[in-house]
C-alpha cells in the first residue's frame, strides 16, 4: 500500500515557499493536458499514473498544485518541455 503523503520525486511542497501553487502558472500543464501535448508530439502515453516517473526520468520539471477541497491527492503539474527536449526523448 502506498503512502498518500509520499513524495518519491522530491517535488517542491508547501514547506518550499512558492511551489505549492494556488493556481496553475503559465508554462505548466495538468496531467491530462500533458498527455494530450505529448501525444501530439508523437510521444505516446495513455496513463496518468506513469507521468511522474516519465517526467522524472526525462528531467521534465514538476510542481504541486493546491487541490480544491479535501478529497484526493495533491495534483502534479508538468512544465512544458522545449522542442529540443522533445527531440531528445524521441
Amino acid at each position: 500500500m502506498s503512502d498518500r503523503n509520499s513524495n518519491p520525486y522530491e517535488l517542491k511542497t508547501k514547506q518550499d515557499k512558492g511551489y505549492l501553487y494556488e493556481e496553475q502558472p503559465d508554462g505548466y500543464l495538468t496531467a491530462d493536458e500533458f498527455i494530450i501535448y505529448l501525444n501530439r508530439k508523437k510521444i505516446l502515453i495513455d496513463r496518468t499514473d506513469n507521468l511522474p516517473r516519465f517526467a522524472n526520468n526525462n528531467n521534465i520539471g514538476m510542481a504541486l498544485l493546491k487541490r480544491k477541497g479535501k478529497d484526493g491527492s495533491t495534483p502534479t503539474i508538468y512544465k512544458i518541455p522545449s522542442d529540443s527536449k522533445i527531440k531528445e526523448i524521441l
